[in-house]
């Protein structure tokens, strides 16, 4: 029994924990392309229950344009939720390889990343849990539609 804890351990525990104190992150790009601007606005964003309580409710978001360090802005519709220390880690950036969108929310040693595509006025992929103690991880669904920007926001 210890030979099969200690092989799980170093099998899947081990990366799975430095995985997420490294940040691992998908190659992703913030220079200017088709895919940044179609999907460049504010969305609402359905977040499966499994996830939920990672995401601020509601899950208002502005894919803003403005590049931040290495990655685009991601700002919350909402005041309350947008000055929470809880969501303090926050943006987005498309996938380099063209084929959708990445965000990433969090308070700095928990929070949920998704790889969404982009389909006209629609979002959808799958959202998963991140962490930087050992955290079993849960994926999620999560569609989006655009919604208009408030006034202080618009492009």
């Amino acid at each position: 029994m210890t030979t099969r804890l200690l092989r799980w351990t170093v099998l899947v525990a081990l990366p799975a924990a430095l995985a997420g104190c490294l940040g691992v992150r998908p190659a992703t790009s913030t220079a200017p392309s088709p895919l940044r601007s179609a999907a460049a606005g504010c969305w609402e964003l359905e977040i499966g229950p499994r996830l939920r309580r990672r995401w601020p409710e509601p899950a208002r978001v502005r894919l803003d344009t403005a590049v931040q360090g290495e990655h685009l802005a991601l700002r919350l519709l909402s005041a309350e939720a947008d000055s929470a220390m809880r969501f303090h880690f926050r943006g987005w950036a498309p996938l380099a390889d063209g084929r959708g969108v990445y965000l990433w929310i969090g308070d700095g040693f928990t929070g949920s990343d998704a790889r969404l595509r982009v389909r006209g006025n629609a979002l959808s992929g799958t959202a998963a849990t991140t962490s930087d103690v050992l955290e079993l991880i849960r994926h999620a669904p999560v569609t989006g539609r655009r919604i208009a920007c408030p006034d202080e926001l618009a492009p």
